[in-house]
């Protein structure tokens, strides 16, 4: 099935695989191992990370710095859709409302020129749980579980987990440090900050920075202004935290705020290493326009 779908030009179809597959009688038999086969996701996913974790474990250079991004999506159907299971109403960023879909966890594994796809999940919200009679998994203790399970390879000098605001936080952080991983993510501005003894929120904050105070920082040709704070953040002691403004010819842009717990860094390594969350966005992009490619003819 796979290597029919990856053989074929344009369109992909239930007939068109049926034509790379040699040992496929008939399309019906397609029709009939995707319609009625027993599917074991949890094997399957299983599976298919040992296999990864195999090979790059003899593919990586010694002193190489791995990172495992964590993120979700939604694959949007159409509202007339209703026979597929599990699709509920999600909010998709992208299209900046809710919409009928799927919404998938799914995690990315990056390395040198490597940039694979590792785990993937469906969330369903406690309403549909319940429905499904399945447990409840918040997308945050999805995520848990995936740092949980994954084993780097040994050739990795150091291993950081890079989120997004909407998983950055305490639960997250502890489980990557319980695994000797350090974590580089976006957080909210809602979140405290200790400078001078006082509590501020990382918003209240920033309109006190000084243009002074700025340093200006260039990753992969594109050039940043970024304040620079170290100390308590939210639950956190002692962590860094960049507040980075993207320079456009109409100015800066709403700036983002960065956390990481690896305070060794210096602040151009620190955007460099987290410039890899977006390898699980261009995987996204690639999967959802190969399978909004497949017909059922």
């Amino acid at each position: 099935m796979v290597k029919g779908s990856i053989d074929i030009d344009g369109n992909i179809s239930i007939s068109k695989i049926a034509d790379q597959i040699a040992k496929a009688k008939d399309e019906s038999c397609i029709y009939k191992f995707l319609s009625q086969s027993l599917w074991d996701d949890k094997l399957l996913n299983r599976n298919s990370i040992n296999f990864l974790e195999h090979h790059l474990e003899y593919n990586t250079h010694p002193g190489q710095v791995g990172f495992l991004v964590i993120d979700d999506t939604v694959n949007i159907k159409n509202i007339e859709t209703r026979v597929m299971k599990g699709l509920d109403f999600h909010y998709s960023h992208s299209q900046g409302k809710t919409c009928w879909s799927h919404c998938i966890v799914t995690s990315n594994f990056v390395t040198g020129d490597y940039s694979v796809p590792l785990h993937f999940k469906p969330y369903y919200r406690q309403e549909k749980c319940e429905e499904l009679e399945v447990e409840f998994r918040s997308k945050v203790e999805i995520a848990k579980e995936f740092v949980k399970s994954f084993n780097p390879t040994t050739n990795l000098k150091q291993l950081y987990l890079l989120t997004d605001s909407w998983y950055t936080g305490t639960p997250l952080i502890e489980e990557a440090l319980s695994k000797g991983y350090h974590l580089i993510g976006g957080i909210k501005p809602n979140r405290t900050i200790s400078p001078c003894s006082i509590n501020p929120r990382i918003s209240q904050f920033i309109p006190h920075i000084e243009p002074s105070e700025f340093d200006i920082v260039t990753i992969k040709g594109k050039e940043y202004r970024i304040y620079r704070y170290e100390g308590k953040v939210d639950s956190f002691d002692n962590a860094i935290l960049l507040i980075s403004y993207d320079v456009t010819k109409d100015g800066f842009k709403i700036p983002i705020s960065i956390i990481c717990n690896d305070i060794d860094l210096d602040t151009e390594t620190s955007l460099s290493y987290y410039s890899n969350w977006w390898t699980i966005k261009t995987n996204y992009h690639i999967s959802k326009k190969t399978w909004d490619s497949i017909n059922t003819d």
